[in-house]
């Protein structure tokens, strides 16, 4: 973001991709991240129910507070896969 916190260009060109799947990975509240996650365009997104953007998450993964990616990304694998989204 630029110093009076509009979106740079490259943020722009991100939210305005039509993703398949963006997958949140945060591990902690990050106001830029989450202004991109709002703004993307992407076609299904998918967080954890204590993700700060589980309210505008297309499907929500309902784990335990988890701190290691490896582990959230692994939830992640076996929902998509679980339900044929991948």
């Amino acid at each position: 973001m630029k110093w009076n916190k509009l979106p740079k260009q490259e943020a722009n060109q991100f939210m305005n991709q039509e993703f398949d799947l963006l997958l949140d990975l945060f591990q902690e509240e990050h106001l830029a991240l989450e202004y991109l996650w709002k703004g993307s365009k992407a076609k299904m997104k998918v967080s954890t129910i204590s993700s700060v953007c589980a309210a505008t998450a297309d499907l929500i993964a309902a784990t335990e507070k988890q701190t290691d990616i490896k582990s959230i990304f692994k939830t992640y694998q076996n929902l998509l896969t679980k339900y044929n989204l991948k």
